[in-house]
């Protein structure tokens, strides 16, 4: 599937997404927060569909690894031409040995969890395609930061990509 690049206001594209998951940490009682460290105006390009779906990813799963009363942050800062997309958890984490391996197909750490283990993979597969990575810090029983760092223009960064 192709990419489909275009300008994208953060302040309307994020908090839509953050809000179809509050249910869900309801009932798990997890406070949610989104701290957008942007002005209301703020505006990147890159592929909305693609995007979503990594970051609805990631959400989710802070969100089934993070034990009842606890909190997920969902925050956004952008440096030089980078914008940074951080899904923050307190959650059961993720040992350091094992940090090398959970982006691959069908990897999954709990096993009593449900799912598939492809979700991280997945992210990791559309946000490459977008010219981007993501990174993890984890601390055993201390939670996940999943960072997802994007260039703030896909469509200048591909032109220019083309042109070298």
């Amino acid at each position: 599937m192709g990419i489909l690049a275009q300008n994208i206001v953060l302040a309307n594209w994020l908090p839509p997404i953050v809000d179809l998951y509050r249910p869900l940490a309801k009932v798990k009682n997890i406070h949610i927060t989104l701290d957008i460290g942007h002005d209301a105006t703020f505006t990147f390009n890159s592929d909305k569909l693609k995007l979503t779906r990594a970051i609805s990813n990631l959400i989710a799963n802070a969100i089934k690894y993070t034990p009842k009363g606890k909190a997920v942050t969902i925050r956004t800062y952008s440096k030089l031409t980078k914008l940074y997309i951080e899904v923050q958890d307190e959650g059961i984490g993720i040992p350091a040995d094992k940090l090398n391996v959970i982006f691959q197909p069908h990897v999954r750490l709990d096993e009593t969890a449900p799912g598939l283990g492809i979700g991280l993979s997945i992210c990791k597969r559309a946000i490459e395609q977008l010219l981007g990575h993501v990174r993890v810090a984890s601390v055993v029983s201390g939670g996940s930061v999943f960072t997802v760092i994007l260039p703030q223009s896909l469509h200048k960064t591909i032109t220019q990509f083309i042109h070298q």
